[in-house]
């Protein structure tokens, strides 16, 4: 299936969204939600395209998060370590956030300081960016 990109803007949607959706209000709530989040319409947008949303995980549930998805500052001591596995970290959710936040998920993960010491830190992804455990690792490009 290929997919494609589809741009609305926020009165066109609201517009559209006017003839499903009648009580008082509603009209503002969802103009402040786009407002707030580009997240907030591609989710809507895919919602009216039949697709579902992205599956959550659980707070405690442990899994991977592809380096590159992570910012913080002592990536470069972490790096290709023992901690590295296949350009992955491993982590523990500790947060859900919601479907329009920018990080969608906290997680917490091990890493490396600049002496050399592991420490716990947190970092927030999105959904489709956490892998699951039970996902075979072999497969992550």
């Amino acid at each position: 299936m290929n997919k494609i990109k589809i741009e609305v803007d926020e009165d066109t949607l609201v517009n559209a969204l006017d003839g499903f959706i009648h009580p008082g209000g509603v009209r503002d709530l969802i103009k402040d939600m786009f407002n707030h989040s580009q997240s907030a319409k591609e989710i809507l947008g895919q919602l009216l395209l039949g697709e579902n949303l992205p599956i959550k995980p659980k707070v405690g549930q442990m899994g991977y998060v592809k380096m590159e998805h992570m910012w913080f500052t002592n990536k470069e001591y972490t790096k290709d370590t023992v901690l590295d596995v296949k350009g992955t970290l491993s982590c523990k959710v500790i947060r859900i956030n919601s479907y329009v936040d920018y990080s969608q998920v906290t997680v917490e993960f091990p890493t490396y300081t600049i002496g050399g010491e592991i420490e716990n830190i947190t970092n927030g992804v999105k959904f489709d960016q956490f892998i699951w455990l039970q996902e075979d690792l072999r497969i992550i490009r």
